[in-house]
């Protein structure tokens, strides 16, 4: 789907429309294909965090936020079209799951997140979108990425021990540039520890 989808992904807004128009081409010789539907809903994702721009959501301009939500919205609809012709996508779930929380749909990103889980337990790149948005740079609340790692860890204990939780924990170190986990995380450095391990 990358190939597909973001090709024009760090491309200005423009040449990213012109892509999706391509994608919309696809599209209407193949309504019917999940493999379409996904790369379409990848494009659109890619656009709305081109109209937001990647500064921290108390620099956001309210334009830029408008367009980011009526953008993801779109995304949305046809990330849940393409769910209903193939419930095991796993990135098409993933990219479910960056549009629920740009969109703040706590409910629906629960939902996605135990999808995940079920059909691939260690499937890790739907966790990185979701420990990015937990952080407080990015509008989460404090100490939500640490409970976020423990429960993936806990869920996850039986086939992979800590090793989720150290997975969801270098993420945010990594976005956030505590590397030491000492500045702004508070991450179980025994369990990161133990997560290495296993």
């Amino acid at each position: 789907f990358k190939g597909i989808s973001q090709q024009y992904k760090d491309s200005p807004a423009d040449a990213q429309l012109g892509g999706i128009e391509r994608l919309r081409q696809w599209e209407k010789l193949h309504p019917g294909s999940a493999i379409v539907q996904t790369a379409l809903a990848d494009a659109y994702v890619n656009l709305a965090w081109t109209y937001r721009g990647i500064a921290s959501i108390e620099n956001t301009t309210f334009g830029e936020a408008q367009r980011f939500g009526q953008t993801l919205v779109m995304a949305k609809t046809i990330g849940d079209n393409a769910l209903d012709l193939n419930q095991n996508n796993l990135y098409l779930l993933t990219i479910l799951i960056k549009i629920s929380y740009g969109l703040s749909l706590r409910d629906d990103l629960e939902v996605l997140i135990q999808k995940c889980v079920d059909i691939a337990p260690n499937y890790i790149h739907a966790f990185q979108p979701m420990t990015n948005a937990l952080l407080p740079k990015w509008g989460g609340e404090p100490g939500a990425a640490e409970d976020f790692a423990a429960q993936i860890a806990d869920k996850t204990q039986e086939a992979f021990g800590d090793s989720m939780y150290a997975v969801v924990a270098f993420y945010a170190a990594l976005n956030s540039g505590d590397l030491s986990f000492k500045r702004d995380l508070n991450f179980d450095r025994d369990r990161v520890s133990k997560g290495i391990k296993d």
